[in-house]
């Protein structure tokens, strides 16, 4: 495909966390939208205009990378002290995403992440209003893990909040991405998604490491070069087929 050919659509990503942040989910995220920019997808990313682990680091408000048109919001991520101002940056991030969200012109698809945990509500408005297919990737699974981790208890009011959120976007959406086999057993208790369940283990980010040896940064790239056409191939094919 050369660069006169149309574009196969527009992909709106929503991640709380985006490169330059380190954060891993962001670190993906990029990965992934960086390769469907090349496969001359129009990509725009929401995100938080704040570093997530120190919200005193800024980023610009608008910015395009790699292809990747990047739209930073503001008062979403006020840092990590506690689950309160985790929910309550969350909420807003939501807030804003379903609004700027909604106006995407040419819109033909989302991909929503774990970050913030609920941001997958932003994503449904946006999917039901507009008609477009919702990609799921599954970054993180909650409210188990704050269950495990004796944070909440399974009868807590979030607990049952997250759960029926958890049900709900498993039902909406036109496909769904765990990080293993583990993870995708733990979501086929909560919905049976099978037929549209795709499992794409997570890679390393070599350009986060401290010092590695140049035998294991091949290694790092060469199962990063193999995964991530994989896992665009699964965005841009179901989007595709769902647009049709």
């Amino acid at each position: 495909m050369d660069d006169e050919s149309p574009q196969p659509g527009t992909l709106l990503v929503l991640s709380q966390v985006f490169v330059p942040d380190p954060a891993s989910v962001g670190q993906h995220m990029a990965d992934v939208a960086k390769a469907m920019a090349r496969r001359h997808w129009r990509v725009v990313v929401l995100t938080a205009n704040r570093g997530y682990d120190d919200p005193s680091v800024k980023f610009p408000a608008h910015e395009k990378l790699d292809g990747v048109e990047i739209r930073r919001l503001p008062l979403s991520s006020f840092g990590k002290t506690s689950i309160a101002i985790r929910l309550l940056a969350g909420t807003l991030f939501m807030s804003m995403c379903v609004v700027r969200g909604l106006f995407v012109k040419h819109l033909s698809a989302v991909l929503v992440t774990t970050s913030p945990p609920m941001c997958s509500v932003a994503a449904m408005i946006i999917g039901a209003i507009r008609r477009v297919p919702i990609k799921y990737w599954v970054m993180d699974l909650n409210p188990d893990q704050m269950i495990e981790l004796g944070r909440i208890k399974v009868t807590s009011p979030l607990a049952r909040g997250f759960n029926l959120v958890n049900r709900l976007i498993l039902r909406q959406a036109t496909e769904v991405i765990a990080l293993d086999r583990f993870m995708a057993e733990r979501l086929n208790r909560k919905r049976d998604i099978n037929a549209k369940l795709t499992v794409i283990p997570p890679w390393p980010h070599d350009t986060h490491l401290e010092s590695v040896a140049n035998e294991a940064r091949t290694t790092i790239r060469s199962r990063r070069d193999l995964i991530e056409p994989h896992i665009a191939h699964v965005l841009s094919t179901a989007a595709g087929a769902a647009g049709q």
